[in-house]
């Protein structure tokens, strides 16, 4: 059985994790998959999401494109913002 290529370390450099007031910033994982879906709101699926609901494969493999991202000093850096148990994201432009 296949699992798919390994989870980068997202604990060491480039990967950054950011704290302050109650907040954390980080690259986001493979396990905040679920906590990405719960998240969705029907402003956030009609708004960004374009109508459709994510999907649980389709959210995996993103995660795993924004972490090759950080790896490699791509352009863009996916942050999962975290204020106690809650998840949101977001997406900052290096260029």
């Amino acid at each position: 059985m296949s699992v798919g290529p390994a989870e980068p370390d997202v604990t060491a450099s480039p990967f950054v994790v950011l704290s302050g007031d109650g907040l954390v910033l980080r690259c986001l994982r493979q396990r905040d998959v679920a906590a990405l879906l719960a998240g969705e709101d029907d402003d956030q699926v009609r708004w960004l999401l374009e109508g459709h609901r994510s999907e649980l494969e389709r959210t995996r493999r993103w995660v795993g494109e924004t972490q090759r991202e950080w790896a490699a000093g791509g352009p863009r850096r996916h942050l999962g913002v975290f204020d106690g148990e809650r998840l949101d994201r977001y997406e900052r432009p290096l260029r």
